[in-house]
């Protein structure tokens, strides 16, 4: 296991909610864990500290920083004790079961719709592997801040998209009209069928009584939605959040700059010690740039 620094060691001994904002390489996730132990070693139960990540991968590393510490300090606890999880797999363990969607399904309600109403001319091969696609992420990432259907006014967003000089007026319109009815017609036809995974969230964040933990630990901060962030701070009385600011113009599925706003009400602290080159992330940041903003530019068009 790495040392800790003299940064890190500082951070590591604060109490109260902490934001820790740091480049890749800095050791962020190392930091969770000593941060874990160390609210064990202070008499914390492992009940008592939720540890939440965005992918089943940064699970499982956060669970093998942990574990390997606790058994170097030979600390007297099981594993089955760690509560780590990823958003989804948390929520969906806190809400009554219901099935799950494939994802396959808005894909084809997608496809259904286009070629249904003649809404292009494209041969299917180009509309399967091209517009669907794109139109599917579109219809996430609006999801994934929790706009539905009912929450989009068409005529504010016309109104909105007669201000962008890409299309014409009545394509825009055509555009912004097309969309909304797939979305709809996507949530009607999963209605009484199973949640996908923004429903998970949506859902459990309607919960009245939502369990609270003394400690809640949220690795990855830039990929973590606005769905995420709020369940992280309603499950926490107090927080430990460690994110790249920088990464988050490109955070996956509504990660956002933005989301560390919800984390406000905290100590705030920066890593600077790096233990490995960001050259190869910082270009894909700057090649991934320009199509964050027009997604982002898309959901202030139809968030109002």
């Amino acid at each position: 296991m790495v040392k800790l620094n003299e940064e890190k060691k500082n951070i590591i001994n604060q109490n109260g909610n902490i934001l820790v904002t740091a480049n890749p390489g800095t050791g962020k996730t190392l930091l969770l864990a000593h941060k874990y132990v160390k609210l064990i070693e202070n008499g914390i139960n492992p009940s008592e500290i939720l540890c939440l990540t965005f992918t089943k991968k940064a699970t499982k590393e956060m669970e093998e920083r942990i574990w390997e510490l606790i058994q170097e300090k030979n600390i007297d606890i099981d594993f089955s004790e760690l509560n780590i999880y990823t958003f989804h797999s948390y929520a969906k363990d806190n809400i009554l079961e219901e099935d799950m969607i494939s994802s396959n399904m808005l894909r084809y309600v997608i496809y259904d719709y286009l070629r249904k109403n003649d809404v292009l001319s494209y041969g299917d091969n180009y509309i399967v592997e091209t517009i669907v696609p794109k139109l599917e992420n579109l219809l996430r990432y609006i999801k994934s801040y929790g706009v539905l259907p009912k929450d989009i006014d068409i005529e504010k967003t016309k109104d909105n998209l007669k201000r962008t000089n890409t299309l014409s007026k009545e394509e825009m319109e055509s555009f912004a009209e097309i969309i909304l009815n797939i979305y709809e017609e996507y949530e009607n036809i999963k209605e009484g069928v199973g949640l996908d995974y923004s429903d998970l969230l949506i859902k459990y964040l309607k919960l009245k009584n939502k369990e609270k933990y003394e400690y809640v630990l949220v690795d990855e901060l830039q990929d973590v939605n606005e769905l995420e962030g709020e369940i992280a701070v309603a499950s926490a009385k107090n927080f430990i959040a460690v994110g790249d600011k920088k990464q988050a113009i490109f955070g996956f599925q509504g990660g956002s700059i933005e989301n560390f706003k919800l984390f406000k009400d905290s100590k705030k602290f920066i890593l600077s010690d790096n233990f490995r080159s960001t050259n190869q992330i910082l270009n894909y940041a700057k090649s991934h740039f320009e199509k964050k903003l027009k997604m982002m530019n898309v959901l202030k068009i139809l968030k109002i």
